[in-house]
């Protein structure tokens, strides 16, 4: 290949790296948040698309065609990604808490299991499965995304979490049909359904709320409390809405009140 060829391939590579992208965001809406965090790197990805478009036009004939056909490419995958990936789960409060009332058992042992095999008391997880792997592993402040197995041992040993535990975990979230678990002072977060970047979260106290929690919860339309230990909460990511809706909440409290 002549150094023209090889120049005018190169032109190909920023076209082929956006379409591995949009692939990897359907696959876990996660690799959004690493474009941001690695905004640098994702801002000279833009610019190389951008300059290889004008050039390529420029350049005029097949070559101008090709980069024409990757854009073409790369777009319709886009729209994929936005109208079926980002699709609505179905999921509300009625729906979660039908779940909650049939899964109660299995939740509370779920919780009960992980702060008990967790290294002391002021160890705090946040631990979210993707199929096979492990999408996100907080250790107190210590936090990882998109988890090699490396890391995973890592994080691991600094949670005093041994094979059969972090399986156990695996297991008893998945016999639940959920994704992840944050653990905290007072109450576990237990990740029910993903819906883009946002998650559809339970909370479950360990104690009776304060009636200033209850007065917290039933101020912000993000949280819907279903007695007084359990929250449904619509937890957003790093952009877009964080709320069930105000609308939403008012009605579905006015129909199920909390059993304070």
């Amino acid at each position: 290949m002549t150094k023209k060829q090889i120049y005018r391939f190169l032109h190909f590579l920023p076209f082929v790296a956006i379409l591995g992208i949009i692939t990897l965001i359907w696959y876990d809406p996660i690799v959004i948040i690493l474009l941001i965090l690695f905004l640098p790197v994702t801002a000279i990805l833009i610019a190389s698309t951008v300059f290889a478009i004008i050039y390529g036009i420029k350049s005029g004939g097949a070559h101008a065609k090709a980069i024409i056909a990757m854009c073409a490419i790369d777009f319709i995958a886009l729209v994929l990604l936005i109208t079926i990936g980002t699709r609505d789960s179905g999921v509300d409060a009625s729906k979660m808490n039908k779940y909650y009332q049939e899964n109660k058992e299995k939740l509370e042992d779920l919780t009960r299991y992980v702060k008990s095999a967790l290294n002391n008391k002021d160890t705090y997880i946040y631990l979210e499965f993707a199929g096979r792997g492990v999408s996100i592993f907080h250790v107190d402040s210590c936090s990882h995304w998109n988890v090699s197995n490396s890391i995973r041992l890592l994080q691991m040993s600094r949670a005093g979490l041994d094979e059969d535990e972090f399986n156990t975990i695996r297991k008893k979230l998945k016999d639940v049909d959920c994704i992840s678990i944050k653990t905290c002072d007072d109450f576990c977060d237990i990740g029910y359904k993903r819906e883009w970047l946002w998650e559809y979260v339970l909370r479950l106290y360990s104690r009776d709320l304060t009636e200033d929690e209850k007065k917290y919860y039933l101020k912000y339309s993000q949280f819907i409390p279903l007695d007084r230990r359990v929250i449904f909460i619509f937890e957003g990511g790093a952009i877009g809405p964080q709320t069930f809706g105000p609308e939403y909440k008012e009605q579905y409290l006015k129909d199920n009140p909390p059993d304070w």
